[in-house]
């Protein structure tokens, strides 16, 4: 019995200690989310400031440059907030959202499903629809 305790107790160890380092390490794989960035801007536009951004925490970042909230033209401050506060500032009023790993963030637009009926504008009358209509939010 003394040996199948320890057995037991040593497994029970191993695995207690395997779920701290995970938990490190996730704490650790994004802690550039936490870093500080300053940011002093009029009117700059949101892919230039997410570039500062990605100096200032030494991140990558990926996104497509072409979607036109990036040419849109933000003033924003901050003075040492967290990486995680700025990008909310940043996004703030968009579509965008993004996935951080422990090297980069990208960059990505929040799915927005719309659901309802086509009817005829003059008689009221339901259409149907044999496909359904997936477009790009722009």
């Amino acid at each position: 019995m003394g040996v199948a305790n320890n057995l037991i107790s040593g497994i029970r160890r191993l695995i207690l200690l395997a779920g701290l380092l995970f938990s490190v390490l996730q704490v650790n794989g994004q802690a550039w989310l936490e870093r500080p960035v300053t940011l002093n801007e009029t009117l700059a536009t949101r892919a230039s400031l997410l570039f500062q951004v990605s100096e200032q925490a030494e991140v990558g970042m990926a996104f497509i440059n072409e979607w036109p909230e990036f040419k849109q033209r933000i003033t924003i401050t901050t003075n040492q907030l967290p990486v995680r506060e700025v990008l909310q500032l940043i996004f703030s009023g968009t579509s965008l959202t993004y996935e951080a790993t422990e090297h980069l963030f990208s960059i990505s637009r929040k799915k927005i499903i719309l659901s309802g009926y086509l009817e005829d504008a003059r008689s009221g009358e339901r259409l149907v629809c044999l496909h359904p209509v997936v477009n790009e939010v722009r």
